[in-house]
């Protein structure tokens, strides 16, 4: 299963085995756990040339742990809710809540094995040796929108997040459908938010994330 686009795979998994192997099986309405909301102050331009040397490629750092936070909107899929994501070397957790159907899905990659979490309840281990999950174009890995802007891009001003200044630079062109906003800390470098017309993405915790490790329960595999 590919980690990238998750948002619309994994719900589109978890809907096709929670119709195949849990027909009979209620939908939990267990706590979910919604992203936090942060705010954005408004775009400060008048840093005048200060801005506008800073380019993003002398700017922009990456590393490979770290989390997101996701909301996000894709009406002609009818998917709508919220996301986390927690990616750790190769292995990765997320946690997808779909406002549209009230389900909540858990998916983990672990020592390169695929489990899926319905609802809290059920476990499917190797999920995509059975199930074609549909791709959304929501992409949820830093590295990805580090390729979006030319290295020389210049920042359009700084505002602050949550009280973090950062700079914002924003992204036009064919690959990128309307305005893609970049928010990148001006203390670290690292990548803080993203804003597009499909929803945004926080990170956070770079460098510093929980382990991930496998689902504790038991869980049916469909790789045979």
């Amino acid at each position: 299963m590919q980690r990238r686009r998750f948002i619309a795979s994994s719900v589109a998994v978890g809907l096709s085995l929670l119709a195949g192997c849990s027909d009979n099986q209620e939908p939990s309405d267990g706590t979910t756990t919604t992203p936090e909301t942060t705010t954005t102050d408004e775009l400060d331009e008048s840093d005048g040339d200060e801005t506008d040397a800073v380019q993003f490629g002398n700017v922009y750092k990456l590393e490979a742990d770290y989390a997101v936070d996701i909301q996000y909107d894709d009406p002609e899929r009818g998917l709508t809710g919220s996301a986390t994501a927690r990616f750790e070397g190769d292995d990765y957790y997320q946690r997808i809540e779909d406002t549209s159907t009230g389900d909540v899905y858990e998916v983990y990659h672990v020592d390169g094995t695929d489990y899926v979490v319905i609802n809290g309840e059920t476990c499917i281990k190797n999920p995509g040796a059975s199930v074609e999950p549909e791709e959304s174009d929501v992409d949820t890995e830093a590295d990805t929108y580090a390729e979006k802007p030319d290295a020389d891009l210049t920042a359009k001003g700084t505002t602050t997040i949550d009280g973090e200044t950062v700079y914002v630079f924003e992204v036009t062109g064919e690959d990128v459908e309307g305005t893609l906003t970049i928010y990148v800390s001006q203390a670290t470098g690292y990548l803080r938010r993203v804003e597009s017309d499909w929803g945004r993405l926080d990170f956070h915790s770079w460098g510093d994330v929980e382990p991930i490790t496998a689902p504790d329960m038991e869980c049916q595999d469909f790789s045979g």
